[in-house]
């Protein structure tokens, strides 16, 4: 995971946390049927992948060329399938080589002008950009309360576990709500355009076409 087009490389407490966070895979399985998958024989990037539980849900829909990347070593071994570590904002990927690109809950960890710009290089003509990603919204604004300042909260593993992970990127998971009105602008100036995107609770999950 990456700031300012720098890779940060979570520590080993926050990858802890991840694993004990966002397992829900009901949930995680209904956000992804919201998008308009290509062909199960295209190429799909999985960005930031960690453990590989979309690469999972994605095979189980019959996808079966699912590439994951992520800058963590110690997430990417505990899955098996073809997998890379690398930094999202210089893809080892050819220009106009990939059908889609996954980036669930990841984008906020990046420099986002530079690592959009990079997803849009190596999408094909007509590929597809899906994201999950917090928004700027009450909703978060009470669960960021309930993670950090709220005593009786930390009696549930769940807040304990996300205390630890909100705590080391509250900097990076800041500065995306900050920036957040301006990812629009972004895609669209890299050759972009929005087909569809919905808000959920705390978060957007939006499908963006390469052109």
């Amino acid at each position: 995971m990456e700031s300012s087009g720098k890779a940060l490389g979570e520590s080993k407490e926050w990858e802890g946390a991840y694993l004990k966070t966002r397992r829900n895979m009901r949930v995680r399985k209904r956000r992804l049927a919201y998008f308009d998958w290509p062909e199960p024989n295209a190429h799909i990037l999985d960005l930031g992948a960690g453990d590989g539980l979309d690469r999972q849900a994605l095979q189980e829909e019959g996808f079966s060329f699912v590439t994951c990347i992520d800058i963590s070593p110690r997430l990417l071994v505990l899955f098996e399938g073809s997998r890379t570590v690398a930094d999202a904002h210089k893809l080892p990927f050819a220009t106009g080589s990939i059908d889609a690109v996954l980036a669930n809950s990841v984008l906020h960890h990046f420099d986002p002008p530079v690592a959009l710009q990079e997803i849009a290089r190596v999408l094909k003509p007509g590929g597809k950009l899906y994201f999950m990603e917090p928004r700027p919204c009450f909703a978060r604004s009470v669960l960021d309360w309930l993670t950090l300042s709220c005593a009786p909260a930390q009696l549930l593993p769940y807040f304990r576990a996300r205390r630890v992970s909100l705590l080391e990127e509250i900097e990076v998971n800041t500065h995306w709500l900050t920036v957040y009105p301006q990812v629009d602008g972004w895609l669209r100036s890299y050759g972009m355009s929005l087909d569809k995107q919905r808000l959920v609770t705390v978060g957007v999950l939006a499908q963006w076409s390469k052109q």
